[in-house]
């Protein structure tokens, strides 16, 4: 074994023991009592041992009743189990011996072990001539604390192979040494929670959060960005309801994301300086100085900006905030006016170093930058720019809305998701100062409600500020008989992929809104409009639409813009909305592309695109509605008006052909054009809104050819729980489609039109939302991600 393979292990091995410490540290009951083999006794030396192993995932039986305790481990079972531990890990950096070796197992061990200085040691065992040089400080040091011992013989049989009753008992016994010098802290991670601060049965509430940390032993609470924008709990008052919640909850840090911006610099210096826990950035500066330096906790302590330290028990526990540089164009120019972000690797690599300068015995990269491909930079990137830098042991992540678990380069990169659907626990376990393995375990809302009572000062605040706030978002507007489709489905960001009704509705307002407030001189031009993608924030479910699903939908506080365009900037507006396709499946007419928050919705046109042509080359024609030949791409005469936001219109997004274009009007907030002509269309209420899912307005010309397709969707109870065999009548588009009948595995499977469709089980249930064009129900894997099928639920 050279000394490439032993660093390589000592990553994966320090991994695979952390795991195991962490089972110990949280008292997990060792083995169901049904676990029975025919060739095992209870007897047997072995028999505690392998049952640690089975009752923890670490280990299984050959088949239901052998366990085959003297079967050799081969290169194969090894690896098996290393990566049952360690799922992220490459194992292919280690030449195995096959089968494995008594003293090549004692090199592992002891590399797991830390690799503590054994030179006085000796070997007492009759064939210590037999170890090999290069295994035999390992060997004394597993024979010395007991983890591996020798034969009845008093032999070591450094040749022999590796038993599975042996391997067994090797996991537990190093386990038992490490726990009892190691201190494992537990840091509770969110990120983009978006004002999900109020729990549901997905949702997991800031009074649960705070039980959980309360309940944790050696907790840290800690957040990744993007906690005071989102829907109206926290937009009423920017941000403010956040930041109190989340101190009750007992927050100890959290990274600045994207969106904190969004109410603009002073407002995001007021939360900073409200919460009573720092909120950093290292690559956000301001006149040469990290943005968020200054004091906190109402004037009480002091921020450096950049980094924090946390003490749990004497430990050390450093944090460095880094957000996507992509927030230059992502977020509101107004809002980030003089504000550089600096490099993020860079930054990374001299946080890690002041960190460790500092004391720092643990060192976390607490990063609102993501793992999404259509981003300039992601997580992976930069983890593995610090290769040459040591002493980052993991990055708590967020800003894609993924929910990721991976290792890169030995360092732990973890991610919930959004909107507070789940929790981590990243166990980070210590001894003598030196971080041995990182471990993370994700909660889902199901599984946290089941373990913790809600802290109930923070439900009496929470309560009360929905209370104050309901005054206001209860007023209903009108009913839908449709769900307008925005935000997340499924876990995917439609309007940042595919044309939807609701962003066709919010076009279709803008225009109506020009028509009747533009002055003469203009009356006469046509009308278009566009909305990003990343600005559609939230669906509104059929039924109610209220005052508050619509600030769900448009937090922002975006107001409305009108700017002179010709067909030439417009072409070159709509090859920047679709220049993160890559291509359509001929077959499926599955889009392969980076759902982004610069894709627009449109209205006053229709686009037809090719998602396989060349950057800039994509769009084929862009149709004024109501008219059959395109415009004319070179065509730089003709005057069009464009509606859209101020965060266009100031070119975010990238959209830095807009700014320059001659302004007509401004006018007032988007959400409240929305309500009005939402009220328009219903008649002031008395009738309901009625949209259709799809109108054709971005078409992808691919060779595609639109047939029918069959969707699955999860049929699920109230609860949760699976319906199997379960028949059901089943309404598609508000249409009665017919009754259906879930199979074992509780899913549904419908025959649909190429396209979008709303389904649901009743006239006045929830409705799923199902798509081939974006693999809503029709995928079960987008790359390496599981993606699970949509969910009917029947009431």
């Amino acid at each position: 074994m050279n000394n490439n393979q032993f660093r390589s292990l000592k990553r994966v091995l320090c991994a695979l023991t952390a795991v195991i410490m962490v089972f110990a540290a949280a008292g997990v009951s060792v083995f169901a009592a049904d676990t029975q083999f025919e060739d095992l006794s209870g007897d047997s030396w072995a028999y505690p041992y392998i049952e640690y192993c089975i009752q923890n995932g670490l280990m299984n039986g050959v088949n239901e009743s052998e366990f085959q305790p003297d079967g050799i481990v081969s290169d194969v079972m090894a690896k098996t189990v290393l990566q049952r531990l360690v799922p992220s890990c490459d194992f292919d950096s280690y030449i195995w011996s096959e089968p494995v070796e008594r003293e090549d197992m004692a090199v592992l061990v002891y590399t797991a072990g830390g690799s503590a200085n054994t030179e006085d040691i000796a070997v007492a065992y009759s064939d210590a001539e037999n170890i090999s040089s290069e295994c035999y400080t390992a060997v004394a040091w597993c024979s010395v604390n007991n983890i591996m011992s020798g034969k009845e013989n008093q032999t070591f049989d450094p040749s022999g192979y590796m038993t599975r009753s042996e391997l067994a008992a090797v996991a537990m016994r190093l386990a038992e040494y490490l726990n009892a010098d190691s201190l494992t802290i537990n840091i509770i991670h969110t990120n983009d929670i978006h004002g999900y601060d109020v729990g549901d049965k997905s949702v997991i509430g800031m009074d649960e959060i705070s039980a959980l940390k309360k309940q944790t032993d050696n907790a840290v609470l800690a957040d990744a960005g993007d906690a005071t924008q989102g829907i109206a709990f926290v937009s009423l008052d920017k941000g403010a309801s956040a930041i109190e919640a989340m101190n009750l909850a007992g927050y100890d840090v959290m990274a600045c994301g994207n969106h904190e911006f969004d109410y603009g610099q002073e407002t995001a210096k007021k939360n900073a300086a409200a919460a009573d826990f720092p909120i950093i950035s290292a690559n956000t500066l301001k006149d040469g100085q990290p943005f968020f330096k200054g004091s906190y906790a109402d004037g009480t302590k002091e921020n450096n900006g950049e980094n924090a330290i946390i003490e749990i028990d004497g430990v050390k526990v450093g944090f460095f905030g880094i957000l996507t540089s992509d927030t230059a164009s992502s977020t509101k120019p107004s809002g980030i006016l003089g504000i550089s972000f600096e490099d993020e690797t860079e930054t990374a690599k001299r946080q890690v170093e002041e960190l460790q300068n500092q004391g720092a015995d643990v060192v976390i990269g607490l990063f609102h930058v993501g793992v999404s491909q259509a981003s300039s930079v992601t997580t992976p990137a930069i983890v593995d720019g610090l290769l040459d830098t040591s002493g980052l042991d993991a990055v708590i992540d967020g800003h894609s809305h993924t929910v990721y678990n991976n290792t890169e380069n030995g360092v732990l990169i973890a991610q919930t998701g959004s909107y507070s659907e789940n929790i981590g626990i990243m166990s980070v376990s210590v001894k003598d100062g030196e971080v041995i393995g990182v471990k993370e375990n994700m909660l889902s809302s199901a599984e946290v409600k089941a373990k913790v009572t809600p802290d109930p000062e923070v439900t009496e605040y929470l309560e009360k500020v929905t209370a104050e706030q309901s005054k206001l978002l209860d007023n209903k507007i009108a009913e839908t008989k449709t769900t307008l489709w925005g935000g997340y489905v499924n876990n995917f960001a439609v309007p940042r992929a595919v044309e939807t009704n609701l962003g066709n509705l919010i076009c279709d307002a803008m225009i109506d809104e020009v028509k009747n407030n533009i002055s003469a001189e203009y009356s006469g031009l046509p009308i278009v409009s566009v909305q990003n993608g990343g600005g559609v924030r939230a669906s509104v479910k059929n039924g109610d639409i209220t005052v508050g699903s619509i600030f769900n939908v448009l937090p922002f506080g975006n107001t409305l813009f009108v700017k002179e365009i010709t067909p030439n900037i417009l072409y070159s507006v709509m090859e920047r909305s679709v220049k993160n396709a890559i291509a359509q499946d001929e077959e499926t007419g599955l889009l392969d592309l980076y759902p982004d928050g610069g894709f627009l919705q449109i209205g006053g046109m229709s686009v037809k695109y090719d998602p396989s042509g060349k950057e800039g080359e994509k769009v084929i024609s862009v149709t004024l509605g109501g008219q059959t030949e395109p415009l004319d791409r070179t065509d730089s005469e003709t005057k069009i008006l464009l509606a859209t936001n101020d965060f266009v219109a100031m070119g975010g997004n990238d959209y830095d052909m807009v700014p320059g274009l001659p302004e007509i009007m401004q006018g007032t907030d988007v959400e409240q054009i929305v309500c009005d002509y939402i009220l328009k269309l219903t008649d002031n209420g008395v009738k309901p809104l009625e949209v259709e899912n799809t109108e054709g307005r971005i078409v992808e010309m691919s060779g595609y050819t639109a047939k029918d397709y069959t969707s699955s969707l999860y049929l699920k109870d109230i609860n949760g729980n699976l319906l199997t065999d379960k028949t059901v009548t089943v309404y598609v588009d508000g249409e009665a489609f017919g009754e259906f009948t879930s199979n074992k595995d509780g899913i549904i499977k419908l025959t649909l039109t190429s396209g979008p469709h709303s389904v649901k089980t009743a006239e006045n249930a929830e409705e799923a939302y199902v798509n081939n064009i974006c693999g809503q129900g029709t995928v079960e894997y987008r790359g390496e991600e599981e993606v699970l099928f949509p969910t009917l639920v029947l009431e």
